[in-house]
C-alpha cells in the first residue's frame, strides 16, 4: 500500500492555546530505554483541553497537579503522534513520565545512540520523539533538565544553559543540572551524554563579561579542535562589531557527533555539530574545509539572536531565520577574508544549485504555502535564496538604515516568535520607505528573467537602457504581477575606462541603482563620451538580484569587461558568459556531428588575467573554474547530459594546451616550501596552483601526470595531497589503485578524510564508475547508517554526469535501491537522495523516462516515509 502524505498549509497557523512558563525535564539515561520525566507548568485564559505530540514513546503515567489524572481525562493516539489531556483548569502543572528507545533510533531525530554518545536533534519535529509536548516553535519555555547516567559509560552530561549543580549518585550513577534562563521553543532543546574531552578558551564580550568556551570532542580528535575555537571568538568579535550582537550566557559549548543528518545546530549555549564541521587539522583538512568551518561555527553562533532570541511563529517562515542567518555568516565571511571572491563563490552555488531547484517541479518560494513534511523545507532556496532577498533589502535602504532597521527588529522581537511579515514591518518602519511591492518576493516561486537591451546615440551621447522582467512561461511568464528588483549598473568606454553615471528615469534612486519595479522600464545614461563607438554597460554588478540576467552584449564587449571592469564579480561572469556560449557552442556542435568551433580570443583575454599582477591567486583560480554541469544545462532542452560533459572537457582541454607554458610557470612557481598556515593568501597560493595542475592533467601527458603523483607523495599539507588523488582517480592502472589504497591506509582513522576519499571515487569520471561505487559498499569504510558516508559515496555518485548517465538504466535503477534502503534508516537522508531526481523532465526522452520510472518504483515502495513520499510527489506532479 502506498505511503498517504497529508499537507499542512501555512494560512492554518492559529496560536498555541496555553502557555507553558517552565519545562522541567529529568532524564534516567540508557542507550537501551531512556526514561524521562516532564513537567510542565501551564496556563491558559479559560483552560480546556491540552494536545500534546509524541512519537514512538511509551506512556508510563500523567499526573494533574501531583495528582494522578483518571484514564478518562486523557487520550492517546500513537496512530497519529498525539497525546490530549481533557478539560484541565485555567493555572494546572502536568507531570508526564514516558520512555523512548535511543539505540533503536536510526532516524536520527529526537535522542539517538552516535558512537558511544546519547545526542539529541530537535529541529524540527524531533522533540516529539522525546517527550510529550507541542512541538512547534510559537511555545517558548524556560527549561531545567536533570540528567542522570553511569559515570563511567556518560562521565560528561550537557544541556542547554548554564550548569547550576553535579553529584554523585548510589550505584555509579551521577548527577547535573543545567538551566536555561532564556525563553525558547523546545526544537532548540539539546542533551549530550558520553565519554568526552574538550578544548577550552574564553572570550570577553563588549560588557566585559567571561564567557566559557568548549569544544568537546572524543579523546583521539583533541588535537583538531583549535580551528573551531578560534573561528567562534573570531564570530563573537564580529557579531558584536558589525550588529551589535553579543552573547548571553556564561557557557557556549559546541560538540562534534559522527553521526549527524544537517551541518550543525543552534541548541541554545548547546551547538552539536557534525564532525566534518568541526574537525579541522592541516593533515587531514583541506583548506575549503578549514573555511567551511569557519564559516558553520560562525552561522550556528550567529543564529543565538537570529533564531533564537528572536524565533519563528512557525516552519513556513523557517527563511526568517535562516536566510537571515545567512546573509549573516555571508558578511561575516566577506569581511574576514575576500568580499569579491565570496560574492562569487555564492553565485556558483545560486546558480549550480538553487536555480536548478527553481526551474524544476521542486521549486518553492521561501516562504512556502504548504508542505506535508516540515524537513523538506531545509532547501537551498529558503536558506540562499532567502538570504539573497534580504541582501536586496539591503541594498535598497542602504547599510544605515539597515544596521538601525536590524537593531530595532531585535529590540521590538527579543523573545518573541514572530513572521517574516514581522521583519519586512519593521525594516519598512525604520527605513521609511514601502515595502509592499518587495514583499512579493517571500511568496513568487521560479528564477525572475531579466533582459535588457540598448539604444546608443552618439550624437547627444545618450545611452538608453531599456529593462524588462518576466518568470518562465510555466511559472507564469509576464501574468504576475511585478517585483522589485535592484539592478546596480556602471558604464565603461569602448576602452575599458570606468564612465560617471548621470543616470535619468523612474526607477533611478541612486546614481549606481536602478530599481526595476514595473515589467518594462526604460534609462537613460546622459552626458556619456559622444561618438560612433557605443559604451559598454556593466549590468547586475555585484549581482544585486538573484535573476537570469539576458542582454544583448557582443563577445567583444565581454572581453572588455573581462579585462577593464571595475567590479570584480561582473569581471568574473563575463568570463563566465564568454565560457558558458563557447561550451554551448560546442555542445551544439557535437550534437549536430560538425566541426566544433575554437575560441582564440577567449583563451588570449584568460592569459592575460593569469597575468594580471593586479589580481590575487584567488580571483585568478575563479578564472579557471568554468560554469559548471547545472549552470550550463539550463540553456539545453532536452538536455543530452553526456554531450554536454564531453562538450565543457573539451573546452578545458583547449585552454590548456593553449594555455600550457602558463599554467605550468604558474604550477611550478606557486611552489613553496614554507610551513602551513590558513590564510587568504596562502589559500589562494594553493589553490590556485592546484587548478593549474588540474587543467594541464586534461592534456594527458606523462610529464603532468608524474607531476600528480609527485604532488601526491611529497604533499605537507591535505590541500595539496587531496587535490593530487583527485586527478590521479580520473585515471586508470594499477598505479591509481596503489595510491587510492594508500590514501586510505594512511587516513582510515580519520572519518572526515574516508568520507573525502569515498566521494572522489564516487565522483571521478573514470570508466567503470557503477561497478567502483558498488565495490566500495563491500569496503569496510561502508555505512549506510552515517550520513556522511551515504552522502559521499551514493549522492556523489548522482552527481558523476558521465558515469552516473553513461551506465543508464543499471545506473538508475541501483540509485533507485540505495534510495529506497536508506529511507528505510533514515526518512531524512532517503529524502535528499530523492530530490536528485526530481528534475527529470529536462532530459531526453528516452533518459527522462527512465528516471521517471525510477522516482515512480522509488514511490510505490511498501512503507516508504512519508517526507520522501513527498518528494516524489512533488517530482512526479502532472507528470
Amino acid at each position: 500500500m502506498a505511503t498517504s502524505v497529508t499537507t499542512l498549509k501555512r494560512d492554518d497557523y492559529r496560536p498555541f492555546p496555553w502557555q507553558i512558563s517552565h519545562v522541567r525535564l529529568e532524564f534516567e539515561l540508557d542507550p537501551a530505554c531512556t526514561r524521562v520525566q516532564n513537567q510542565l507548568e501551564l496556563s491558559s485564559p479559560t483552560g480546556g483541553d491540552l494536545v500534546l505530540d509524541g512519537r514512538a514513546l511509551e506512556l508510563e503515567g500523567i499526573w494533574l497537579d501531583d495528582q494522578p489524572l483518571p484514564v478518562g481525562r486523557w487520550t492517546h493516539e500513537p496512530e497519529h503522534d498525539r497525546l490530549t489531556l481533557h478539560a484541565l483548569p485555567p493555572r494546572c502543572t502536568v507531570r508526564i513520565v514516558s520512555s523512548c528507545r535511543p539505540e533503536a533510533n536510526t532516524a536520527l531525530e529526537g535522542l539517538y545512540w552516535s558512537g558511544g554518545k546519547l545526542v539529541t536533534q530537535c529541529e524540527a519535529h524531533g522533540y516529539r520523539c522525546i517527550t510529550f509536548h507541542p512541538d512547534r516553535p510559537d511555545v517558548l519555555s524556560r527549561y531545567t533538565v536533570t540528567l542522570r547516567a553511569s559515570r563511567e559509560r556518560f562521565p560528561v552530561l550537557l544541556s542547554n544553559g548554564d550548569p547550576v549543580s553535579a553529584r554523585e549518585l548510589p550505584e555509579g550513577r551521577h548527577e547535573a543540572v543545567w538551566q536555561d534562563p532564556h525563553p525558547k521553543p523546545c526544537y532548540l532543546f539539546a542533551l549530550v551524554a558520553g565519554a568526552l574531552e574538550y578544548q577550552e578558551d574564553h572570550f570577553t564580550t563588549a560588557s566585559g563579561r567571561d564567557v566559557c568556551l568548549r569544544v568537546y570532542v572524543e579523546e583521539h580528535n583533541l588535537g583538531k579542535c583549535q580551528h573551531a575555537l578560534e573561528s567562534l571568538k573570531l564570530s563573537m568579535a564580529w557579531d558584536e562589531k558589525a550588529w551589535g550582537r553579543e552573547y548571553d550566557l556564561a557557557r557556549f559549548n559546541i560538540v562534534a557527533v559522527a553521526d549527524f543528518n544537517a551541518g550543525a545546530m543552534e541548541n541554545k549555549g548547546l551547538n552539536i555539530f557534525n564532525a566534518s564541521a568541526v574537525l579541522a587539522s592541516p593533515d587531514t583538512t583541506i583548506d575549503d574545509r578549514f573555511l567551511y568551518i569557519e564559516r558553520v561555527v560562525a552561522h550556528e553562533y550567529f543564529h543565538n539572536w537570529s533564531g533564537n532570541r528572536v524565533t519563528l511563529r512557525d516552519w513556513f517562515e523557517l527563511t526568517l531565520k535562516e536566510g537571515l542567518t545567512i546573509f549573516r555568516d555571508q558578511e561575516f565571511t566577506a569581511d574576514t577574508h575576500s568580499r569579491p571572491m565570496k560574492r562569487i563563490d555564492d553565485v556558483q552555488t545560486l546558480r549550480e544549485r538553487q536555480f536548478p531547484e527553481d526551474a524544476g517541479p521542486l521549486a518553492h518560494p521561501i516562504r512556502p504555502s504548504a508542505v506535508a513534511d516540515i524537513d523538506n523545507f531545509y532547501t537551498v532556496t529558503i536558506y540562499e535564496k532567502g538570504a539573497e532577498v534580504l541582501r536586496m533589502l539591503h541594498t535598497l535602504v542602504g547599510p544605515e538604515a539597515w544596521r538601525a532597521s536590524m537593531d530595532e527588529y531585535f529590540r521590538r522581537f527579543d523573545g518573541r516568535a514572530i513572521s517574516c511579515d514581522d521583519c519586512l514591518d519593521v525594516i519598512q518602519d525604520v527605513s521609511g520607505r514601502s515595502l509592499e511591492q518587495f514583499r512579493r518576493w517571500y511568496d513568487r516561486a521560479g528564477t525572475p528573467r531579466v533582459s535588457c537591451r540598448r539604444e546608443w546615440n552618439g550624437d547627444t551621447g545618450e545611452l538608453t537602457l531599456i529593462f524588462s522582467q518576466s518568470m518562465a512561461a510555466h511559472q507564469g511568464g509576464t501574468s504576475l504581477p511585478p517585483l522589485l528588483i535592484p539592478v546596480r549598473l556602471g558604464v565603461l568606454s569602448p576602452e575599458g575606462e570606468e564612465l560617471p553615471l548621470p543616470v535619468s528615469g523612474d526607477g533611478v534612486q541612486q546614481p549606481d541603482l536602478v530599481e526595476l519595479d514595473r515589467d518594462d522600464l526604460r534609462v537613460i545614461l546622459k552626458s556619456l563620451p559622444r561618438g560612433t563607438a557605443a559604451p559598454v554597460p556593466s549590468l547586475l554588478r555585484q549581482y544585486s538580484a538573484p535573476v537570469l540576467l539576458e542582454d544583448d552584449l557582443k563577445d567583444s564587449e565581454r572581453l572588455l569587461l573581462m579585462a577593464h571592469d571595475s567590479d570584480p564579480f561582473n569581471r568574473w561572469d563575463a568570463g563566465q558568459r564568454l565560457a558558458s556560449d563557447w561550451i554551448l557552442g560546442v555542445e551544439q556542435a557535437l550534437r549536430e556531428q560538425r566541426p566544433v568551433p575554437a575560441n582564440p580570443e577567449y583563451s588570449r583575454a584568460l592569459g592575460k588575467v593569469l597575468a594580471d599582477g593586479r589580481l590575487d591567486p584567488m580571483m585568478k583560480s575563479a578564472f579557471l573554474t568554468l560554469p559548471g554541469f547545472e549552470a550550463l544545462a539550463r540553456h539545453c532542452r532536452p538536455l543530452d547530459p553526456l554531450t554536454l560533459f564531453d562538450a565543457r572537457r573539451h573546452v578545458i582541454r583547449e585552454l590548456a594546451s593553449d594555455l600550457r607554458g602558463q599554467l605550468l610557470e604558474l604550477y611550478h612557481t606557486l611552489a613553496s616550501d614554507a610551513a602551513w598556515r590558513f590564510d587568504f593568501a596562502e589559500h589562494g597560493r594553493r589553490t590556485l596552483r592546484n587548478a593549474c595542475l588540474g587543467w594541464l592533467s586534461r592534456l594527458d601527458e606523462e610529464e603532468i601526470l608524474q607531476l600528480a603523483r609527485d604532488q601526491y607523495w611529497s604533499a605537507g599539507n591535505m590541500s595539496d595531497r587531496q587535490a593530487a588523488l583527485a586527478l590521479i582517480a580520473e585515471q586508470t592502472g594499477d598505479w591509481v589503485d596503489e595510491i587510492t589504497t594508500d590514501f586510505h591506509q594512511r587516513f582510515r582513522g580519520h572519518a572526515e578524510v574516508v568520507d573525502s576519499w569515498l566521494g572522489i571515487l564516487a565522483r571521478s569520471s573514470a570508466p567503470g564508475g557503477l561497478e567502483r561505487v558498488q565495490r566500495l559498499q563491500t569496503h569496510e569504510a561502508w555505512q549506510p547508517a552515517n550520513p556522511n558516508r551515504v552522502r559521499a559515496l551514493v549522492g556523489a555518485f548522482a552527481s558523476n554526469v558521465s558515469q552516473f548517465h553513461g551506465a543508464g538504466e543499471a545506473a538508475s535503477r541501483w540509485y533507485a535501491e540505495q534510495t529506497v534502503a536508506i529511507s528505510a534508516i533514515n526518512a531524512y537522508v532517503g529524502a535528499g537522495l530523492a530530490r536528485s531526481l526530481g528534475n527529470w523532465r529536462r532530459y531526453q526522452p528516452d533518459r527522462a523516462a527512465m528516471l521517471r520510472a525510477s522516482l515512480e518504483w522509488i514511490r510505490a515502495s511498501e512503507g516508504l516515509p512519508a517526507k520522501v513520499a513527498e518528494v516524489c510527489d512533488l517530482a512526479l506532479k502532472d507528470a
